[in-house]
């Protein structure tokens, strides 16, 4: 569905004065006991407020074998990894609002690099 972005400030406008409790309430009252609650082991990196869209996105880890490379040749294939292989088509698509959530298909690794975060 797609909003206009006053119909996506109204919504979080309904949002503002909810504390996560409340909306999780909300979603229990509804029916809804097993969806969007994270992770007890999520944690923020400091206290903040925000409310938002989440953009979500699933990651397919790499199966083919790597290069057992370093340095310049190390560079050359990342280079082409992060240009082929692992894309971000849905990027083009965040919006005022959106929140990235990424799906990494239970790896404990990083995918999302400082560049990509800003």
């Amino acid at each position: 569905m797609e909003w206009t972005q006053a119909q996506r400030e109204d919504i979080l406008n309904l949002y503002q004065n909810l504390r996560v409790t409340d909306t999780r309430d909300g979603l229990d009252w509804m029916g809804y006991h097993h969806y969007g609650s994270m992770s007890a082991d999520m944690r923020p990196l400091w206290r903040t407020r925000a409310a938002g869209f989440a953009k979500t996105a699933r990651y397919i880890p790499y199966d083919r074998p790597r290069p057992d490379v370093t340095g310049e040749a190390y560079t050359e294939w990342s280079n082409w990894y992060y240009g082929h292989v692992c894309i971000y088509p849905w990027m083009a698509e965040i919006q005022k609002y959106d929140f990235p959530v990424i799906d990494m298909s239970n790896l404990a690794v990083g995918l999302m690099g400082s560049n990509n975060t800003m």
